[in-house]
Protein backbone atom coordinates (compact mmCIF):
# COMPACT_ATOMS: atom_id res chain seq x y z
CA UNK A 1 0.00 0.00 0.00
CA UNK A 2 2.68 2.63 0.65
CA UNK A 3 4.24 2.47 -3.17
CA UNK A 4 0.42 3.17 -3.90
CA UNK A 5 0.06 5.93 -1.51
CA UNK A 6 3.01 7.14 -3.60
CA UNK A 7 2.00 6.70 -6.53
CA UNK A 8 -1.46 8.53 -5.97
CA UNK A 9 0.55 11.50 -4.36
CA UNK A 10 2.99 12.08 -7.61
CA UNK A 11 -0.42 11.64 -10.30
CA UNK A 12 -1.85 14.88 -7.74
CA UNK A 13 0.96 17.02 -7.72
CA UNK A 14 1.40 16.46 -11.50
CA UNK A 15 -2.14 16.92 -11.97
CA UNK A 16 -1.95 21.09 -12.65
CA UNK A 17 0.35 20.65 -15.73
CA UNK A 18 -0.64 17.13 -16.93
CA UNK A 19 -3.41 16.69 -20.04
CA UNK A 20 -4.83 13.63 -18.34
CA UNK A 21 -4.68 12.21 -15.47
CA UNK A 22 -5.79 8.75 -14.77
CA UNK A 23 -8.38 8.77 -12.14
CA UNK A 24 -8.52 5.58 -9.11
CA UNK A 25 -11.91 4.17 -9.35
CA UNK A 26 -12.20 3.06 -5.61
CA UNK A 27 -9.55 5.03 -2.98
CA UNK A 28 -7.91 3.16 -0.38
CA UNK A 29 -8.31 4.48 3.24
CA UNK A 30 -4.48 5.68 3.10
CA UNK A 31 -5.08 7.18 -0.72
CA UNK A 32 -8.02 8.82 1.15
CA UNK A 33 -6.05 10.29 3.58
CA UNK A 34 -3.60 11.38 1.53
CA UNK A 35 -5.46 13.62 -0.65
CA UNK A 36 -7.06 15.72 2.70
CA UNK A 37 -3.80 15.90 4.13
CA UNK A 38 -2.42 17.68 0.69
CA UNK A 39 -5.99 19.39 1.14
CA UNK A 40 -5.01 20.94 4.03
CA UNK A 41 -1.23 21.47 3.32
CA UNK A 42 -0.80 25.70 3.25
CA UNK A 43 2.71 25.18 1.16
CA UNK A 44 2.25 25.79 -2.59
CA UNK A 45 4.17 24.03 -5.63
CA UNK A 46 5.70 26.13 -7.98
CA UNK A 47 6.45 25.03 -11.62
CA UNK A 48 6.80 26.43 -15.26
CA UNK A 49 4.09 25.13 -18.06
CA UNK A 50 3.65 25.39 -21.60
CA UNK A 51 -0.18 26.98 -22.28
CA UNK A 52 -1.64 28.96 -25.39
CA UNK A 53 2.12 28.66 -26.99
CA UNK A 54 3.84 30.20 -24.33
CA UNK A 55 5.66 29.10 -21.15
CA UNK A 56 4.86 30.36 -17.99
CA UNK A 57 5.19 30.50 -14.34
CA UNK A 58 2.45 28.82 -12.44
CA UNK A 59 1.88 27.97 -8.86
CA UNK A 60 -0.56 25.84 -7.23
CA UNK A 61 -1.83 24.42 -4.05
CA UNK A 62 -0.33 21.08 -2.56
CA UNK A 63 -3.22 18.65 -4.04
CA UNK A 64 -3.46 20.74 -7.35
CA UNK A 65 -5.80 22.95 -7.18
CA UNK A 66 -5.96 26.59 -7.34
CA UNK A 67 -3.53 26.99 -10.03
CA UNK A 68 -2.35 30.45 -11.14
CA UNK A 69 -0.47 31.68 -13.72
CA UNK A 70 2.48 34.13 -12.04
CA UNK A 71 3.80 35.95 -15.15
CA UNK A 72 0.77 35.67 -17.76
CA UNK A 73 2.74 37.26 -20.99
CA UNK A 74 2.51 36.32 -24.51
CA UNK A 75 5.87 37.32 -25.69
CA UNK A 76 8.27 35.92 -22.95
CA UNK A 77 8.93 32.44 -22.00
CA UNK A 78 9.26 32.01 -18.23
CA UNK A 79 11.22 28.67 -17.21
CA UNK A 80 12.98 27.16 -13.95
CA UNK A 81 11.12 29.28 -11.28
CA UNK A 82 13.55 28.93 -7.81
CA UNK A 83 11.57 29.62 -4.78
CA UNK A 84 13.86 31.67 -2.08
CA UNK A 85 14.59 29.54 1.55
CA UNK A 86 11.51 31.61 3.32
CA UNK A 87 9.37 31.54 0.07
CA UNK A 88 8.94 35.03 -0.16
CA UNK A 89 10.04 35.29 -3.92
CA UNK A 90 10.98 33.49 -6.82
CA UNK A 91 14.05 33.59 -9.44
CA UNK A 92 13.39 32.40 -13.11
CA UNK A 93 14.67 32.69 -16.39
CA UNK A 94 13.07 34.98 -19.03
CA UNK A 95 13.27 34.49 -22.67
CA UNK A 96 12.67 36.99 -25.17
CA UNK A 97 13.71 37.17 -29.21
CA UNK A 98 16.20 40.09 -30.51
CA UNK A 99 17.59 40.32 -33.53
CA UNK A 100 17.18 36.68 -34.70
CA UNK A 101 18.97 35.50 -31.07
CA UNK A 102 17.70 34.98 -28.08
CA UNK A 103 18.84 37.02 -24.89
CA UNK A 104 18.20 34.45 -21.62
CA UNK A 105 17.83 36.89 -18.84
CA UNK A 106 17.41 36.51 -14.86
CA UNK A 107 14.55 38.16 -12.74
CA UNK A 108 13.37 37.57 -9.33
CA UNK A 109 9.73 38.78 -8.24
CA UNK A 110 7.16 38.49 -5.18
CA UNK A 111 5.65 35.07 -4.74
CA UNK A 112 2.64 36.82 -5.55
CA UNK A 113 3.91 37.53 -9.48
CA UNK A 114 4.17 41.38 -8.65
CA UNK A 115 7.43 43.19 -8.43
CA UNK A 116 9.24 41.72 -11.34
CA UNK A 117 13.32 42.61 -11.27
CA UNK A 118 16.03 42.35 -13.47
CA UNK A 119 19.15 40.68 -12.43
CA UNK A 120 21.03 40.47 -15.66
CA UNK A 121 20.95 39.57 -19.48
CA UNK A 122 22.49 36.20 -21.09
CA UNK A 123 22.66 34.39 -17.77
CA UNK A 124 21.86 31.08 -16.61
CA UNK A 125 21.48 28.06 -13.67
CA UNK A 126 20.30 30.76 -10.66
CA UNK A 127 19.95 30.16 -7.55
CA UNK A 128 19.30 31.13 -4.15
CA UNK A 129 21.74 31.78 -1.25
CA UNK A 130 20.66 30.48 1.94
CA UNK A 131 19.26 33.43 3.29
CA UNK A 132 17.91 35.21 0.49
CA UNK A 133 19.90 37.97 0.33
CA UNK A 134 21.60 36.97 -2.62
CA UNK A 135 21.49 34.90 -6.27
CA UNK A 136 24.09 33.21 -7.98
CA UNK A 137 24.03 32.52 -11.60
CA UNK A 138 26.65 31.77 -14.38
CA UNK A 139 27.04 33.28 -17.81
CA UNK A 140 26.58 32.04 -20.97
CA UNK A 141 29.81 31.10 -22.67
CA UNK A 142 28.97 32.44 -26.06
CA UNK A 143 27.42 35.95 -27.30
CA UNK A 144 24.76 34.02 -28.86
CA UNK A 145 22.32 31.89 -27.12
CA UNK A 146 23.14 28.08 -27.00
CA UNK A 147 20.70 25.55 -25.85
CA UNK A 148 23.43 23.06 -25.05
CA UNK A 149 23.32 23.40 -21.00
CA UNK A 150 26.60 23.32 -19.84
CA UNK A 151 27.69 26.30 -22.19
CA UNK A 152 28.11 28.54 -19.11
CA UNK A 153 31.46 30.66 -17.67
CA UNK A 154 32.18 32.09 -14.53
CA UNK A 155 30.04 32.21 -11.48
CA UNK A 156 28.46 35.38 -10.60
CA UNK A 157 26.65 36.78 -7.40
CA UNK A 158 23.70 39.57 -7.55
CA UNK A 159 23.18 41.26 -4.00
CA UNK A 160 19.48 41.92 -3.59
CA UNK A 161 19.94 45.15 -1.41
CA UNK A 162 22.85 47.08 -3.85
CA UNK A 163 21.72 45.58 -7.07
CA UNK A 164 25.20 45.05 -7.45
CA UNK A 165 26.81 41.71 -9.28
CA UNK A 166 30.02 40.34 -8.05
CA UNK A 167 32.67 37.15 -9.55
CA UNK A 168 33.83 34.25 -7.36
CA UNK A 169 37.20 34.54 -6.60
CA UNK A 170 38.03 31.45 -8.90
CA UNK A 171 37.57 32.92 -12.93
CA UNK A 172 38.37 29.67 -14.55
CA UNK A 173 34.83 28.33 -13.36
CA UNK A 174 33.14 26.87 -16.94
CA UNK A 175 30.74 24.80 -18.41
CA UNK A 176 28.63 24.49 -14.53
CA UNK A 177 24.73 23.24 -14.54
CA UNK A 178 22.49 22.93 -12.10
CA UNK A 179 23.97 24.77 -9.89
CA UNK A 180 22.85 25.08 -6.29
CA UNK A 181 24.31 27.19 -3.04
CA UNK A 182 24.32 24.50 -0.07
CA UNK A 183 22.22 25.44 2.55
CA UNK A 184 25.75 26.62 5.30
CA UNK A 185 26.27 29.12 2.74
CA UNK A 186 29.83 27.90 2.06
CA UNK A 187 29.59 25.56 -0.79
CA UNK A 188 28.21 25.64 -4.37
CA UNK A 189 26.98 22.21 -5.85
CA UNK A 190 27.21 21.79 -9.53
CA UNK A 191 27.20 19.42 -12.50
CA UNK A 192 29.92 19.91 -14.56
CA UNK A 193 30.60 18.97 -18.32
CA UNK A 194 33.68 19.47 -20.37
CA UNK A 195 35.11 22.27 -18.13
CA UNK A 196 38.10 22.57 -15.35
CA UNK A 197 39.63 18.83 -16.29
CA UNK A 198 36.34 16.77 -15.73
CA UNK A 199 34.64 14.75 -18.10
CA UNK A 200 31.31 14.93 -16.51
CA UNK A 201 30.96 14.84 -13.01
CA UNK A 202 29.70 16.75 -9.93
CA UNK A 203 31.71 19.06 -8.03
CA UNK A 204 31.58 21.32 -4.42
CA UNK A 205 32.91 24.88 -5.03
CA UNK A 206 34.32 26.75 -2.10
CA UNK A 207 32.11 29.78 -1.86
CA UNK A 208 34.61 32.42 -1.30
CA UNK A 209 37.12 30.49 -3.59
Amino acid sequence: MKSKAIWTALMVLTAGCATSVRVAQAASPEEEALAAELRSCPDKILFEAYADDNWDIFVMNADGSGRRNLTNTRDVHEMYPQASPDGRLICFLADVQQGGDTIRSIYYMNADGSGRTHVADKVREPCWSPDGSRIAFCKQEFSRFNVTDYVSKGLFIYDLKTGSVTQHPNDKIHHLYILNWAPNGKWFVSTVHGGMGYGHAILALAADG
